[in-house]
């Protein structure tokens, strides 16, 4: 699947490029390269946010490989219907996930897929959490020597994904309201079932179970990485 997506990804580009239907801007920084179809202001304050969140990740996790050598393109995409165009398996699916991010890897290259623009309103989660959730999923991809569980892996990118990078400190792990209102008013994934959940799953896959299980997930690590405090 994902030499298919970069194989598609590339076509597309090149074919928008030729084609002169769409506008294209590339920035680099440091550490990032980001293609973009909304512009060089989105492209440019995309990249300066993935540098701030990649500091505060470096500090937070010192064995994560975040210069391994590999290079990581972020694809900030304007609209719901660009995302759709790349990946578009997420859309065909009846009743699947609405996806606002995807991250897939080749051999030396760590890709991005987002829209950067579907930010939070909550004061207390970061407006930039589908962003840096999405970057997280990317890095302990990358960063572990084997895959991790789906619960652990989302529920990792969930709680670390609301961090606040500010001129004195780093805030992890800020309660999200959307999770804790969605695990008490709603039916709860049993543990089993959320342990045992595949990347096929119905669990992840599809929309009305799949806010039940990134509620549950959530809860999970908060309390494991948390509890004792």
């Amino acid at each position: 699947m994902r030499k298919a997506w970069t194989l598609a990804a590339a076509s597309l580009l090149l074919a928008g490029l030729a084609g002169g239907a769409e506008s294209w801007v590339e920035v680099r920084s440091p550490n990032f390269a980001v293609v973009s179809n909304a512009g060089e202001g989105t492209a440019r304050q995309t990249a300066w946010e993935f540098e701030q969140v990649r500091a505060a990740y470096a500090r937070l996790w010192p064995w994560a490989k975040l210069a391994g050598g590999r290079a990581t393109v972020v694809l900030a995409l304007k609209d719901e219907k660009s995302l759709a165009q790349w990946a578009p398996e997420y859309f065909e699916a009846k009743g699947g996930i609405r996806i606002v991010s995807v991250s897939t890897h080749g051999a030396d290259t760590d890709y991005l897929l987002l829209r950067p623009g579907v930010r939070t309103d909550s004061p207390a989660v970061v407006a930039n959490y589908n962003l840096y959730r999405a970057y997280l999923s990317s890095l302990l991809a990358v960063s572990l020597e084997r895959p991790l569980p789906v619960w652990l892996s989302n529920g990792l990118a969930a709680v670390f994904g609301n961090t606040s990078v500010r001129d004195d400190e780093v805030q992890v792990g800020r309660p999200v309201p959307w999770h804790l209102q969605r695990f008490n008013d709603r039916v709860r994934v049993p543990l089993r079932a959320l342990l045992e959940a595949q990347p096929g799953s119905d669990l992840v896959l599809k929309d009305g179970q799949r806010e039940a299980f990134d509620a549950g997930c959530w809860v999970l690590v908060h309390y494991l990485t948390f509890a004792d405090n």
